[in-house]
């Protein structure tokens, strides 16, 4: 019985861990499409296109909080 609780507990901190990784990478590699806030990849330079409306956003475009 403690060996489930046990492993229940470790289990849930793995999955925190990675939620909280997730997180992280998903800040810094993802942004909000300016037009639309459509979740889009984040520009590292140049100008990339939305799926979703179809128009470009670059590096300037701000992240909505």
């Amino acid at each position: 019985m403690e060996l489930d609780l046990a492993l229940l507990v470790v289990g849930g901190v793995v999955v925190l861990a990675a939620l909280v990784v997730g997180g992280f990478w998903a800040r810094r590699e993802l942004q909000l499409c300016p037009h639309c806030a459509w979740v889009v990849r984040r520009v590292k330079k140049g100008w990339l296109r939305c799926p979703r409306c179809k128009k470009q956003y670059g590096k300037p475009a701000r992240v909505r909080p």
